[in-house]
């Protein structure tokens, strides 16, 4: 399934950036993508389509950079980049204007979506006395959390949580709650 996806995606990337008018003139065609935070499975996929298609094409060069879910609309929306990574929830925020966008992102199009469920994940460790949300957050129970750097799709999922525990992170803070923000890898070296 993932192949086939990636297949079409190539095959939909290629036509796009070959309809570009330098490519009839042979020239050198350069393009930012915007990822994921480094670290991620975003940003290593980005990587990994750049180097396939500039295999095929030498004079394509796709250069990455990181972003994440709810920051790559804006920063496509603005044209700061040419391609970008999103997320279908995200996605229908910044075209419509909505929490976390102050306006409506009406310059943004799709190559491709719904390739993957989209999932909030909550691990806590298995010698903790925690077995559910509801008791570190109802109870405001003090733990040391990792998050993604502000701005990411993850984050401002996180802020949903919040919101539905009638909760905050000044609040969790004042109850003894630490926060790590930073990459994947960083997040797995606040504990240890």
């Amino acid at each position: 399934m993932f192949r086939r996806l990636s297949a079409i995606v190539l095959v939909l990337g290629f036509i796009l950036i070959t309809s570009g008018p330098g490519w009839a003139a042979g020239k050198q065609i350069t393009l930012t993508w915007t990822a994921g935070g480094l670290g991620g499975g975003w940003y290593g996929m980005a990587g990994g389509f750049a180097n396939i298609i500039h295999s095929v094409d030498k004079n394509i060069i796709i250069k990455i950079v990181p972003g994440g879910g709810s920051v790559n609309p804006a920063l496509l929306n603005k044209k700061d980049v040419e391609l970008g990574w999103g997320l279908p929830f995200m996605n229908f925020a910044a075209f419509n204007g909505e929490d976390p966008f102050k306006e409506k992102l009406k310059d943004l199009r799709a190559i491709a979506g719904g390739m993957s469920m989209n999932y909030f994940h909550f691990y806590v460790g298995q010698d903790t006395p925690y077995r559910n949300m509801d008791e570190i957050f109802g109870q405001k129970k003090k733990i040391r959390i990792a998050l993604s750097p502000a701005g990411t799709s993850e984050e401002w999922v996180f802020k949903k949580v919040l919101a539905h525990y009638k909760t905050s992170y000044k609040e969790l803070k004042k109850a003894g709650f630490t926060f790590f923000r930073g990459n994947y890898s960083g997040s797995v070296k606040f504990f240890v």
